[in-house]
């Protein structure tokens, strides 16, 4: 991927050592713009700084992300959601993909699925 390629990520998370790894697996790839470890300012940022994709944790402290899909699809359409998660309830995989994220991944996949799922949100 050249530079002018480079997607731009938004990283969502409030546990550091996971944003670090998940920030060692994407950075060869994307151009990292921002984190976030609240949901407090997450639609202003995401906004203000127009990424191509958010990968935003399931729990995030201070946001409903269902509600938050939802808003984002409105307010920042071009803004691709990638849902991380820790448990794959597929009745949660259904409403999170309802409400407007293009996937919704184990936080335990492995870095060529992320980086899959990354890429596959451009195809959209």
């Amino acid at each position: 991927m050249t530079d002018a390629q480079r997607l731009r990520v938004l990283i969502a998370d409030d546990y550091a050592p996971f944003v670090a790894a998940l920030e060692r697996v994407i950075s060869h790839d994307c151009d990292i713009v921002g984190r976030l470890a609240d949901g407090t300012s997450l639609l202003a940022e995401t906004t203000h700084l127009q990424p191509d994709v958010l990968l935003l944790d399931l729990n995030l402290p201070n946001l409903n992300t269902l509600w938050a899909c939802q808003e984002l699809r409105r307010t920042a359409p071009s803004t691709k959601v990638i849902v991380l998660t820790g448990a794959l309830d597929p009745v949660l995989r259904r409403d999170v993909l309802a409400a407007g994220a293009s996937a919704f991944i184990d936080k335990s996949a492995v870095p060529s699925e992320l980086l899959t799922a990354i890429a596959d949100t451009q195809a959209e």
